[in-house]
């Protein structure tokens, strides 16, 4: 079904080359939003397809998260989100938060070096490099089997997953 007219969406089109724009959109946009997408998928899908791409300019339609995302695979690029979008799952937890149940572990007698951090897709950038800093995993939906499995198999005593 299209839910753009043919008029608008040839300006639209002109507008994206002449700009050297890529819109890439999330699949919970609004249809007459995906419909426009060049790239379209979801979450951490969205960032690599999009390192692939040679546009200079990526327009975001999408969680925050997730435009962070792009911009770490393509440090490059310009990321612009017309609207940031939050998601609830990335608000459960920031670096403060990370770092004082880091802080509360150590001050109980776990060694900083036998602590494993998980995080999933949607916490937000800085968390991710504060888990990545400690040699820690992303886990997304469709690797999650494969984190846990690699979790266990790092002999860290302790595993947090935020």
């Amino acid at each position: 079904m299209q839910y753009i007219n043919e008029e608008l969406k040839q300006k639209i089109n002109e507008l994206k080359n002449k700009l050297d724009v890529t819109v890439v959109a999330h699949f919970y946009q609004r249809d007459e939003v995906f419909e426009m997408g060049d790239i379209t998928g979801d979450s951490l899908e969205l960032a690599v397809r999009t390192r692939d791409n040679d546009s200079e300019f990526i327009l975001f339609c999408g969680v925050g998260f997730m435009g962070q995302s792009v911009k770490v695979l393509s440090p490059n690029k310009r990321v612009v989100m017309p609207k940031i979008a939050c998601c609830a799952m990335a608000k459960m937890i920031d670096g403060l938060y990370f770092d004082e149940s880091i802080a509360f572990m150590k001050e109980h007698g776990i060694e900083k070096e036998n602590i494993l951090p998980i995080t999933y897709i949607n916490s937000n950038a800085d968390v991710k490099a504060k888990v990545g800093e400690m040699g820690g995993l992303v886990c997304t939906s469709s690797n999650a089997k494969i984190i846990i499995k690699d979790a266990l198999k790092a002999g860290k005593k302790n595993t947090i997953c935020t």
